[in-house]
């Protein structure tokens, strides 16, 4: 049972905002609508923002990872060639 009863002003574009929305007939039907509908949107929203911030941190853990591999390959390659040097060259 619907027991609250408002009395809003809104300006024309919101107004037409409102009645433009598919779901309901009438003012009151289309405004609970929406508002429901952003309700469940914003649930949503929330969780993937959690989701892709979790991915995120795992996709820097991983470019981090990737880095410290790349500087001891370069060590490796100055190893090789300073090792190279001192066979062909002495």
């Amino acid at each position: 049972m619907k027991n609250n009863q408002k009395c809003v002003r809104l300006s024309d574009e919101t107004l037409d905002y409102i009645m433009n929305y598919p779901e309901g007939t009438g003012f009151n039907q289309k405004l609970e609508n929406m508002v429901k509908h952003f309700m469940e949107t914003e649930e949503k929203l929330e969780q993937q923002i959690k989701r892709l911030e979790k991915r995120k941190q795992e996709i820097t853990e991983d470019v981090m990872s990737m880095s410290d591999i790349s500087t001891k390959l370069k060590q490796i390659d100055s190893f090789v060639s300073q090792a190279k040097n001192l066979i062909f060259y002495h």
